[in-house]
């Protein structure tokens, strides 16, 4: 708030509340003192400003989030059921994504098999299997019911548990890496580069 005067009091301000100067000091003791207090508590200091207030009501719906039994404290087995809880969360808009994928790339059974899964690998992610491995093979261990198909889950876990010692990175042919008909004459002018 630079050119503002310092001496009123801002509850939005970034120093709020604000007892920098003599002035606004004077001015916020004044009005925080009601009901002829003569004693500022710390709760009385944050309760003066919205700012905190809010900040305050934000943390009180946190923690009631993990204190579950509304006791004031967060037990050790609260903790573990809230962490639990956000990872079954995480997992459960994983799924709902990698079941998005699978209605992308399947060919009708509601699965991915091998071909699909070598087409998502490629544009999804710019990997292919290494020579002499198939991408049934990388499947095998995601492959719960052995079908030769992965579902949401089986793409969860392959997802992330890849096995990178087998896959290695692949460029689309569609996109070009390469800058050999870049004319860097252009640089700085409107001119467009021509890719070939």
């Amino acid at each position: 708030m630079y050119g503002e005067s310092t001496d009123s009091y801002d509850p939005y301000s970034y120093y709020s509340p604000s007892i920098a100067t003599s002035a606004s000091a004077a001015y916020f003791f004044e009005n925080a003192l009601s009901d002829n207090k003569t004693v500022l508590t710390l709760d009385d200091f944050l309760e003066k400003n919205s700012i905190y207030e809010e900040i305050l009501t934000n943390e009180k719906a946190k923690f009631a989030l993990v204190d579950t039994n509304n006791d004031g404290k967060v037990t050790e087995k609260e903790q573990t059921a809230y962490v639990q809880k956000l990872k079954d969360e995480e997992k459960n808009a994983q799924l709902y994504r990698f079941r998005n994928y699978i209605d992308m790339y399947d060919k009708g059974d509601g699965k991915m098999q091998a071909p699909e899964l070598e087409v998502y690998l490629e544009e999804r992610l710019n990997l292919k299997p290494i020579e002499n491995v198939t991408t049934a093979k990388l499947m095998d261990p995601f492959d719960t019911d052995h079908d030769g198909a992965l579902t949401a889950d089986g793409l969860f876990e392959f997802f992330y548990n890849q096995p990178l010692d087998k896959l290695e990175q692949c460029y689309n042919d569609d996109y070009s890496s390469s800058t050999s008909n870049y004319d860097s004459s252009t640089i700085g002018s409107s001119a467009t580069p021509d890719y070939g």
